[in-house]
């Protein structure tokens, strides 16, 4: 559908002669159907065409004073070189036929007197053609600029392409390069961790000789404050070898057969004497449809342990320290949850997201009053996820926290029903005694 405004444009007429009242008759005959437009000679019909123009259709007689029409004709493709031309005259010769045509651009010859019908029907044939040739040139035009279009968008396509490469292989060589100082890192931490372990385990050697010596009570206490300042730097040294192992995926899991209420005698065990120094009571809770012989790292759930207990006693001044466990899930694998629960000082709630961040403590000054790196969350954290389990804790300011973490276990193929109570503590008196004679 064209618009008004083309529609008013494609049947514009522009009738060129010096006779009045063959312009007369052209107004009356077709003023009902086209936009008749009339000027008396050549240079008028020019003027016309750049003041009313465009014209679909320019009819002009051949001869005329002045400026003849096909002088007109040729003179008016510059100003309208879309416009569809016409010639009407009823005494040109062969020769002036043959320049309009080739000089003119001209799409038919009339020859006087015009039919009005004939001429109706040669001014609708022109119409038609100049649409065409309208539509023809605007498709041409919408070609060009889609071409156009197509290309910038095809040099703009290989510019963002090259900067795509190029920013991947920066990516791709800033990533090697962070891996190769990583490794270097890891590497560093993994050395110095090693030599230094050695040594402070040869002093810790020495310290438990000098204690089985004749020593004054004075002496004695200061060896013992030299035995637990080494055992603290001994731990945190173990710390950073685990973080450095894990950061170089060097760590491994080991599934192996063990005795889960073995594990949590032993750790209440090792922990209950730290507990007591400071009046705490350290109690655990194993709930009785949980199995006992177990498929996995005990050393690293013993880890796990250990580190959490570790923080609850050195957090919590008063009142006691639970670790419970429950079986949440019957089939194989065993899905267990533990908690360990305290009477601490406590974490702020908008701490909780980050305390199992690498070398991340809750606030700076603890780290001065209670000592430690911030490593043993993340490495909980880590190790708990290497055995497919997950940890979060919960928290209330000088109330207490509440540390969960779940592992998946495999059952031993003649896995035995949980110990009774006068078993575990026959087990309880066993581990103790061992724990005596590796303290000595």
């Amino acid at each position: 559908m064209l618009c008004h405004e083309e529609e008013s444009v494609n049947k514009k007429i522009l009738f060129v002669d010096d006779d009045i009242n063959m312009l007369n008759a052209y107004k009356r005959g077709f003023r009902n159907k086209f936009n008749v437009y009339t000027a008396s000679g050549g240079e008028e019909g020019l003027e016309s065409i750049l003041k009313q123009g465009p014209y679909a259709v320019i009819i002009s007689d051949c001869r005329m004073p002045g400026m003849s029409g096909v002088e007109f004709l040729i003179k008016s493709k510059d100003v309208a070189p879309d416009s569809l031309r016409m010639m009407a005259t009823g005494n040109a010769d062969l020769q002036v036929a043959i320049k309009a045509v080739n000089e003119g651009n001209i799409f038919r010859f009339l020859v006087k007197p015009c039919d009005l019908d004939v001429l109706r029907k040669a001014i609708d044939d022109g119409i038609e053609y100049y649409r065409l040739v309208k539509a023809e040139k605007e498709l041409l035009e919408k070609t060009l600029s889609l071409s156009e279009s197509l290309r910038e968008e095809r040099m703009n396509f290989k510019i963002a392409n090259r900067q795509l490469r190029k920013a991947i292989e920066d990516m791709d060589y800033l990533r090697r390069k962070a891996e190769a100082s990583s490794q270097a890192k890891n590497e560093f931490l993994s050395n110095m961790s090693h030599e230094i372990r050695t040594p402070i385990s040869q002093v810790i050697g020495m310290l438990h000789l000098v204690l089985d010596t004749e020593l004054s009570q004075t002496q004695r206490e200061y060896v013992n404050i030299a035995k637990h300042s080494t055992n603290i730097l001994l731990n945190l040294v173990e710390d950073i070898l685990d973080f450095s192992r894990i950061e170089a995926r060097r760590l491994k899991v080991n599934e192996i057969n063990f005795s889960l209420y073995s594990v949590i005698e032993s750790v209440v065990a090792l922990m209950k004497p730290q507990a007591e120094d400071k009046g705490l009571k350290l109690v655990s809770d194993i709930s009785s449809d949980v199995p006992d012989n177990l498929v996995g790292d005990s050393e690293r759930l013993l880890q796990i342990i250990l580190n959490l207990l570790g923080n609850a006693v050195k957090f919590t001044e008063n009142g006691k320290i639970c670790i419970e466990v429950r079986n949440i899930n019957d089939g194989e694998p065993v899905l267990i949850h533990f908690s360990i629960k305290d009477t601490g000082i406590g974490i702020p709630e908008q701490k909780l997201d980050t305390i199992f961040d690498s070398f991340t403590q809750v606030d700076g000054s603890l780290s001065r009053r209670y000592g430690g790196l911030g490593l043993g969350l993340s490495l909980s954290k880590r190790l708990v996820e290497m055995m497919g389990g997950r940890i979060w804790a919960e928290s209330q300011i000088n109330k207490g926290s509440i540390f969960h973490f779940t592992i998946r276990f495999g059952l031993q193929e003649h896995a035995s029903v949980p110990i009774s109570d006068s078993e575990r503590r026959v087990c309880v008196n066993s581990m103790r005694e061992n724990l005596k004679l590796i303290k000595k």
